[in-house]
């Protein structure tokens, strides 16, 4: 089985297969890494599948909260949870033991990253133009945080989509 670190260096991309449906597919050219499915009012559920990364679910707790949990599918407690920053697309992500990846968004550019705890640059996402959404996803280091937790990449795309969705809950 192959993990994260395999396509180190690679640039992948992130695709919308079809118009109206809110589901996306993380590819190496043709090769299928992984899907991710909105689910809910205004894509509140995501559900992602896939060999390298597993299936999980990322969902808003409550409606209250702009938090985003994630945990493993057909599990009930999350192991991880993404805390925006007061009305960003960015924040940081935080795992079991302490360990926290950073995502950051650079609205101008059409650009986000993930990002080491200190700032550096492991993920970088360039988003495409296009009637479908997609974008190009650069990997530039993955550390083991990442390679531990290589839905993390599907995460990031499915917090652009709610920016993307509702501005009025991750406005940048």
């Amino acid at each position: 089985m192959k993990n994260l670190s395999d396509y180190e260096g690679k640039t992948l991309s992130i695709i919308q297969p079809f118009f109206l449906k809110s589901s996306f597919e993380l590819r190496d050219g043709e090769i299928i890494l992984g899907t991710l499915k909105l689910k809910g009012l205004f894509g509140t559920k995501a559900e992602t599948k896939g060999e390298l990364f597993g299936s999980w679910e990322f969902y808003k707790p409550s409606f209250w909260k702009n938090t985003v949990d994630i945990r493993q599918q057909e599990k009930e407690l999350p192991i991880a949870r993404f805390v925006p920053k007061f009305f960003k697309q960015e924040g940081m992500l935080e795992l079991p033991r302490g360990a926290r990846l950073k995502i950051a968004a650079k609205i101008w550019k059409a650009k986000n990253e993930i990002q080491s705890e200190s700032g550096e640059t492991l993920v970088v996402f360039q988003r495409k133009i296009a009637l479908k959404d997609k974008a190009e996803i650069t990997l530039k280091k993955v550390n083991d945080t990442l390679n531990k937790y290589p839905w993390a990449v599907l995460l990031t795309w499915y917090i652009v989509q709610i920016h993307k969705r509702n501005n009025s809950i991750y406005a940048g």
